[in-house]
């Protein structure tokens, strides 16, 4: 084989490559993302008995954000429920409640901060474990 024909059976194979790249991959994006659990709150300071809104978002059973041969993957399916706890800087843990996340795997919920809390750094977060927690200081 010449130069000019080993340099035109190489183009050959990496546009056939590219091209089943991109078919398995799909061109679009997928209309959800598998980003990990994450809360947050409306105040990061707050006292005992004092209520704060924690909003979650991205709480699915399962997760697939895999575009194939062009085709979105199915909706995700939100968990059920999340059991929300405050986890104190000296390894307590206190319930807050139930919530439910919306088809869209979010939700805001309303907590009082529970009596007998010590003051200092605290995470309010999923009992589960899943994401991040939502980080706040705690005043007496």
């Amino acid at each position: 084989m010449t130069r000019r024909s080993l340099y035109l059976a190489f183009m050959a194979a990496v546009v056939s490559v590219a091209a089943a790249v991109r078919s398995s991959s799909g061109s679009g994006v997928a209309a959800e993302s598998c980003v990990s659990p994450s809360l947050t709150t409306s105040l990061q300071s707050v006292r005992v008995r004092e209520s704060t809104k924690v909003s979650g978002q991205w709480f699915w059973q399962d997760c697939n954000d895999v575009v194939t041969h062009g085709t979105q993957p199915p909706p995700n399916t939100p968990i059920a429920t999340v059991r929300l706890v405050l986890r104190t800087h000296d390894g307590h843990t206190f319930d807050l409640g139930l919530t439910h996340p919306d088809l869209a795997g979010s939700f805001t919920i309303t907590i009082t901060v529970p009596d007998g809390v010590p003051p200092g750094p605290a995470q309010i977060k999923d009992k589960a474990g899943l994401g991040s927690p939502a980080k706040i200081v705690v005043h007496p």
